[in-house]
């Protein structure tokens, strides 16, 4: 995870771990989430990237990873904004939170707000 600070950038895994080095350089990595937000917490999301064709589910990063941030980590709620899936379309507005499972559908990409 890479941080300044003015914002923050944190990658994870499909099981809302930190990204290791293996699963960066492994080309069978095809799920992997952003963290990102501001030392406000006023711009702090989730995006979610599913590079494979079959609906995934997925672990939400912990509140605990934006511990440190300056980022309001106390807020642990996801909400969906926008989903390119037509399975999480009609789920827009769902708070899901960190450390809890939801689903990435095939191809698509997910943004959540925090």
């Amino acid at each position: 995870p890479a941080r300044t600070d003015d914002a923050y950038l944190l990658w994870f895994n499909e099981r809302g771990e930190p990204m290791s080095q293996p699963e960066w350089e492994d080309p069978g990595t095809r799920v992997v989430q952003v963290l990102l937000g501001s030392p406000d917490g006023a711009n702090d999301g989730l995006l979610v990237f599913n590079g494979s064709g079959e609906n995934r589910r997925i672990i939400l990063p912990p509140a605990r990873w934006r511990a440190g941030t300056g980022s309001g980590a106390e807020r642990e709620l996801f909400e969906l904004l926008f989903t390119s899936s037509l399975i999480g379309d009609r789920r827009r507005g769902a708070k899901i939170r960190g450390g809890e499972q939801d689903m990435i559908g095939a191809w698509s990409v997910g943004v959540y707000t925090i």
